[in-house]
């Protein structure tokens, strides 16, 4: 049974937990961020009105009024998240952590040892068969020949671009007052 979530775990109320495999995977919270608000750019270039909105804003957010994007109740989250699950994997005896990093850097090699870790006995071979036709290449081949920027679904961005000095510093800021678990 695979089960998963984006929500802290004292939010879940399932009395198997205790009896599960706990993958608890983890993205920088900087990175997370640009991601999300990068994804909202996007949409709103394609027209698309995005669901990130402050409540009461009068525009949606942009590069011009960023203020209007809900920085603090997401960064908020990812950091309840951040403590919540960090609190798990200290004490829980089955729980993991997996970097997003190290899923981007080498998927075949960490999505081995996540799938080891849940006794699936997937071959190496089959994981890097699966990642060698999920590329970023090979998903601009599939998009629309016109423009492969027009899709929220695939990001390319420089990391780091998107974010402000400002806005890095108001992420900082929250996490050095507020986050119990640095995952490096």
């Amino acid at each position: 049974l695979l089960f998963h979530t984006d929500l802290s775990y004292f939010r879940l109320r399932a009395a198997c937990l205790g009896r599960m495999k706990i993958a608890v995977l983890l993205r920088s919270i900087y990175d997370s961020m640009e991601s999300k608000y990068y994804k909202h750019l996007t949409l709103l270039g394609m027209g698309v009105q995005p669901t990130e909105n402050l409540p009461g804003a009068v525009a949606p957010p942009g590069p011009e009024n960023d203020y209007n994007f809900p920085w603090e109740l997401l960064v908020d989250d990812a950091i309840e998240f951040y403590n919540s699950w960090g609190d798990i994997v200290q004490h829980h005896p089955s729980a993991r952590v997996f970097l997003y990093d190290d899923l981007m850097a080498a998927p075949a090699d960490a999505h081995k040892q996540l799938t080891d870790f849940w006794g699936l006995n997937l071959p190496h071979e089959c994981l890097e068969e699966a990642f060698s036709r999920i590329t970023k290449d090979e998903m601009k081949k599939k998009l629309p020949a016109a423009d492969p920027a027009s899709t929220s679904r695939v990001a390319f961005r420089a990391q780091g671009a998107s974010l402000t000095e400002d806005r890095t510093a108001f992420i900082r800021d929250r996490m050095e007052r507020h986050l119990k678990h640095d995952f490096g």
